[in-house]
């Protein structure tokens, strides 16, 4: 049966909703299931009206019934498929849809509290246009709303970025895979030496596995652990290289052997060879620093001999670099 908002039921099709026990009232177009209307259409499970007024001016009112009862207001049932609570969303108007544009609630769905005096919106969570929508265009995210404790002013907590990143205190998108949160942020930098390598020449090379993937304009910490092995003439010595390059970076390593530091030694620009020195055997290189990046690329740990010896100097599997973005 289809009801506009002029339409009203009466006489016998009224009596006959009655009868197969709808209980429906009509009223001035508005239909209420239960209850009076409150809205173009209410549907209630309990035995008065809300108080208090509402949040807005609804369409549908479903009034839940009374507390412990068991009865769900609203159930959606499936059979061979996902159930589905659908939104969409046109700008312009019914008879001319346009584009939505960027920024644009598509769903909004806000929790509303009784404060006593009024209902206030204290939580949501949104769904959210990136872009301005187009064929080739359907960049979203999502984004969740609370209140802080002894405050009413909502504010955006949580983001689901368009990128695939999450980003906590803060609206920036950093890229996928990066969990950002507040100033602190994480993105998935570990590698490792899984093939021992070896080297028997001064001339700094790349060892394998010992590289990540930088984004131009972030800054990242990293951290490199070197377990080698070497002949006391040939020795060890290290270098942080790549395609990107930097701003600005800083680093320094230790080098530990025979439980003494043999060497200290940093370097403000890439491809800058630090932790040189010869007469080691079993060290284990550390190497910390930061970088901003200028132009994206890799980031990678090199490592030579310090000194050139037939007896080959070697990066021991279970070595390994870890990135942190900070920024």
């Amino acid at each position: 049966m289809f009801l506009s908002a002029a339409s009203r039921i009466t006489g016998r099709a009224a009596q006959l909703w009655k009868a197969i026990g709808l209980n429906a009232v009509f009223r001035g177009g508005f239909v209420g299931i239960g209850q009076a209307p409150d809205a173009l259409l209410t549907v209630n499970a309990q035995s008065g009206k809300v108080s208090g007024g509402f949040s807005g001016t609804p369409i549908v009112h479903v009034v839940g019934p009374v507390p412990g009862t068991a009865t769900s207001p609203i159930t959606i049932s499936s059979f061979g498929a996902a159930g589905q609570f659908l939104v969409q969303r046109a700008d312009g108007t019914l008879a001319s849809p346009s584009p939505v544009a960027s920024g644009a609630a598509i769903m909004n769905n806000p929790a509303i509290t009784w404060d006593g005096v009024a209902y206030n919106t204290t939580g949501s969570f949104k769904a959210v246009t990136g872009e301005l929508q187009s064929s080739s265009s359907h960049g979203t995210y999502w984004s969740w709303f609370t209140t802080p404790l002894g405050t009413t002013a909502l504010a955006e907590s949580f983001r689901a970025n368009p990128s695939g990143g999450l980003s906590c205190g803060t609206t920036t998108d950093f890229g996928a895979g990066v969990i950002a949160a507040g100033n602190f942020l994480t993105s998935g930098g570990f590698a490792r030496v899984t093939s021992q390598y070896n080297t028997t020449s001064s001339s700094l090379g790349s060892v394998t596995g010992l590289s990540a993937t930088l984004a131009a304009g972030i800054s990242y910490f990293f951290r490199a652990v070197l377990f080698t092995t070497s002949n006391s003439a040939g020795g060890v010595q290290v270098a942080i290289t790549g395609s990107a390059t930097a701003s600005a970076i800083i680093y320094e390593a230790l080098v530990h052997d025979a439980g003494a530091v043999k060497a200290q030694t940093r370097a403000t620009a890439l491809n800058s060879a630090v932790g040189g020195v010869t007469a080691v055997s079993n060290a284990k290189i550390e190497i910390e620093g930061l970088i901003t990046v200028l132009t994206g690329g890799t980031l990678v740990v090199d490592f030579a001999q310090n000194a050139s010896n037939a007896s080959a100097s070697s990066v021991l599997v279970g070595s390994y670099l870890q990135i942190f973005q900070i920024t």
